[in-house]
């Protein structure tokens, strides 16, 4: 079984996000970094046809994002599906008006943000019968992202809907169960083989980042207090391998991810904010014109002594190596996957971050 390397374009801050407006020269170095494709959502795209031009010309693939009833602040106007909601009927008509948008980029899957995750068993029953017939309808692998916020955010409503639908297809981050169950799964967890069983079977693509039990991502999956978190993930990971090519998959789809938007910490008093301009004097109809409140005094807090302004993590995280040395080990993986030593250091997506110091 071949695995396919997908790059996030999430935290490519060169390029301002997921609209960058020099792609050939982005793509190219995508590319050259050793990728098959790269995974970004299709309603970010300022210009298709740009984009599908320079993925040909880079000989990339695309994994195509949707997000159900996500708002997108910068899209063309008339998206009125694309506002928050928890109805099942929004977020319906936001699946399937994005699916259609992405078929028309011929990706090689699609993954999708998936639902709610307050819906009752029903809604959830109900959406994933609708995204099935809308998957075969349309002939392009949808895979539904385990993720927080959506309906498969933690992993027995995942086993559940996986046993009640035997064609839904997952895309598999389990750093998001580890999270929201507090705690990192073990062999020891009576129920775990049972969900990762399903999980396992069901998984067409691999989101591998490292949660803990605190959170989502780890702040450095170098870092040893962080290796029994990493070769758990290492694990799973390698489980689905096992599984999908035992079952006969040609090719699955692998992305390397370690994020910024909030995932990755920093320490405190070193991230600049900017100051919003104070708030107009408020007028109360009630009391004559000349009286207003101005505004509140806005209070700073000092630096603790010595700590200065610190250093940004997320922008020090570049270099696969640990500090003093090289990656540990060789190649990890199952029997017929071969699977280089960038998964122990998630060093795929350092490499097409901006260049720097080792941490």
């Amino acid at each position: 079984m071949k695995v396919l390397y997908v790059k996030t374009l999430w935290g490519v801050t060169e390029e301002m996000g997921n609209c960058p407006s020099g792609y050939g020269k982005l793509f190219a170095r995508i590319a050259a970094d050793g990728f098959n494709a790269l995974e970004t959502p299709v309603w970010m795209i300022a210009d298709k046809a740009a984009f599908s031009a320079a993925l040909k010309a880079a000989g990339l693939g695309y994994v195509c994002m949707v997000n159900t009833c996500t708002p997108d602040p910068s899209g063309p106007p008339g998206r009125t599906f694309e506002r928050p909601s928890q109805k099942l009927s929004d977020h319906l008509a936001s699946f399937e008006a994005q699916v259609k948008e992405a078929c028309a980029m011929s990706p090689l899957l699609i993954n999708a943000h998936s639902g709610f995750d307050g819906w009752s068993l029903a809604d959830a029953t109900a959406f994933f019968t609708r995204a099935l017939e809308v998957e075969r309808a349309c002939g392009v692998t949808i895979a539904h992202e385990t993720h927080r916020g959506r309906v498969l955010y933690q992993p027995w409503i995942t086993r559940d809907l996986c046993r009640a639908f035997p064609d839904l297809k997952l895309t598999a981050d389990l750093s998001h169960f580890c999270v929201v169950a507090e705690r990192v799964f073990h062999d020891t967890d009576e129920d775990w083989a049972a969900v990762m069983k399903e999980v396992a079977r069901a998984t067409v693509h691999i989101h591998a980042r490292v949660g803990y039990a605190e959170g989502p991502q780890v702040p450095d999956p170098r870092a040893p207090e962080y290796e029994p978190a990493l070769l758990r993930h290492e694990a799973w990971w390698d489980q689905i391998l096992a599984a999908q090519a035992a079952a006969g998959r040609q090719v699955i789809t692998l992305e390397p991810e370690h994020g910024t938007d909030g995932y990755q910490q920093r320490l405190p008093y070193t991230v600049r904010v900017p100051r919003a301009p104070p708030p107009p004097p408020h007028t109360h109809t009630h009391s004559p014109p000349s009286r207003t409140h101005p505004p509140r005094p806005h209070t700073h807090l000092p630096h603790p002594p010595g700590r200065g302004d610190g250093v940004d993590l997320g922008h020090q995280l570049v270099d696969p190596a640990p500090p003093g040395g090289t990656p540990k080990g060789g190649a990890v993986g199952v029997k017929g996957v071969k699977l280089p030593v960038c998964l122990r250091t998630v060093h795929c997506f350092f490499s097409s971050q901006r260049k720097g110091a080792r941490p």
